[in-house]
């Protein structure tokens, strides 16, 4: 015995009409239901219906829609509205979050509703109107060599802003994972 269910789609005019020509033909539920492609539950649901409006009342059924969507209380949207008129620079979590802290930590309304209130009101800026020209790149540090002959990379070691040379620094330079390193030339020697 097989323990899954069978799936019955959503039954058509037809289908009813036939159920219960069936069901008052034979009296019997079980072959009215085999007759009709449907299973016994469709056929009590719609029993009660059949018995106040006839065949009539098996043309059309209830909507799955939601009779009544959930709606954001009016005194919860003036409380939003208030405080955005009152703090300009507050953003949606912050006015969920004083919401929530007057409420004893119970949450009023999530982050987005208080966004949705907010654009339906016109007291939201979307981001195109707040977007500001992004900062001008700060300028490029540039350290010079205090003698000919030396090189300052300020990507192999950290330098102070300031320094004084007590003693010749080696010039050091480098590329393709080669480095090389050139002493001082001492005053009054050349180099051999």
């Amino acid at each position: 015995m097989s323990t899954k269910r069978t799936y019955f789609r959503r039954t058509t005019p037809q289908q009813r009409r036939l159920l219960f020509e069936v069901w008052e033909a034979t009296k019997d539920v079980e072959e009215a239901c085999r007759q009709a492609h449907v299973g016994k539950s469709t056929f009590y649901y719609w029993k009660p219906r059949f018995e106040a409006g006839g065949y009539a009342a098996l043309e059309s059924f209830q909507s799955f829609a939601p009779k009544e969507p959930r709606q954001t209380p009016p005194e919860v949207v003036q409380q939003v509205i208030a405080l955005r008129r009152q703090n300009p620079q507050l953003g949606k979590r912050s006015i969920a979050d004083r919401l929530t802290q007057a409420n004893g930590g119970v949450p009023v309304v999530s982050p987005n509703t208080v966004r949705r209130i907010l654009q339906d009101t016109g007291l939201w800026e979307t981001e195109t109107e707040t977007a500001e020209a992004p900062p001008p790149p700060s300028p490029p540090v540039v350290r010079y060599a205090e003698r000919p002959g030396q090189t300052v990379n300020a990507d192999l070691a950290f330098l102070p802003a300031t320094h004084e040379a007590q003693a010749g620094l080696p010039a050091v330079s480098g590329s393709s994972g080669r480095l090389v390193i050139e002493r001082p030339r001492e005053e009054g020697r050349e180099a051999s």
